[in-house]
């Protein structure tokens, strides 16, 4: 992992609130926005409204990663894949709410 990228993980999971961290859930999803168990693709269907939360993580490296953890809607399956734009799932949040977040 790059130095900018090491920094970004860092700063990302430093500003991330202790009410959005958690512990891994399931099984690493490549795909992100298709539920590995259903296939249901929550990129039409508002994805960050779905995320449980995030985790900081070495996921089979030694640098440590930021992840979110996803749950799909239609069968309820969760996994995790690496964490993108946390000030757009706060946005997201704000606007639209959030089941798993109140």
């Amino acid at each position: 992992m790059s130095e900018a990228n090491k920094q970004f993980c860092s700063i990302l999971w430093n500003e991330i609130d202790d009410k959005y961290k958690t512990y891994l859930r399931g099984e690493h999803n490549k795909g992100v926005s298709n539920c590995p168990e259903c296939g249901h693709d929550l990129f039409h269907n508002k994805l960050l409204t779905h995320i449980v939360g995030f985790s900081n993580t070495s996921h089979g490296a030694l640098d440590r990663t930021v992840m979110m953890n996803i749950e799909c809607p239609k069968c309820f399956e969760q996994w995790h894949c690496h964490a993108f734009h946390y000030d757009t799932f706060l946005d997201t949040i704000r606007i639209f709410g959030s089941k798993h977040f109140k």
